[in-house]
């Protein structure tokens, strides 16, 4: 999975690939059934405004869902490569975030009543505010690089305790 490829595939939308990244995420995590087709109308108000992309938009759904749905926990935020400047990946995890976010509210109407699942959600509302200007150093890339693995093992988390209630 390339986070460049999925960005140029959403090039007719207003969505990043951070943001459809973490939609489908959540949307999945929620209702491991979920079709494609319910993510495709949420990337777009016209669905068929993507022709050319849904097959490989299809494509991402399904390794999205394998991953998620596996045991082999290979699942991991889309995110830019390191090699990318961090304020450019910073925007992104905060754009990923707020996919995820947006992406829970649309399939999980219930109260979130476990505490685990309402603080990785206070956090991730947290994410939604980073500053993406911060200076460049090793600190700051040691808080993004935790940032990353924190979203990681939480959708795991969230994925457990809120699928087992829809």
């Amino acid at each position: 999975m390339d986070y460049d490829e999925l960005q140029s595939l959403l090039s007719d939308t207003d969505l990043t690939a951070a943001e459809a990244h973490g939609m489908a995420v959540a949307m999945i995590s929620v209702k491991p059934n979920l079709t494609v087709e319910t993510w495709l109308a949420e990337l777009s108000d016209d669905a068929q405004a993507l022709p050319t992309q849904q097959e490989h938009l299809t494509g991402w759904f399904c390794l999205i869902q394998k991953q998620l749905n596996s045991d082999a926990f290979e699942f991991n935020p889309l995110l830019p490569d390191d090699e990318e400047e961090l304020v450019n990946r910073l925007m992104a995890l905060k754009q990923w975030c707020q996919g995820f976010l947006y992406g829970l509210g649309r399939v999980y109407q219930q109260p979130i009543r476990t505490k685990d699942a309402q603080e990785i959600l206070k956090d991730m509302t947290e994410f939604t505010r980073l500053d993406v200007n911060a200076e460049e150093g090793e600190e700051e890339e040691q808080a993004y690089a935790e940032i990353s693995e924190y979203l990681r093992s939480a959708v795991f988390v969230l994925k457990d305790e809120l699928s087992s209630n829809t």
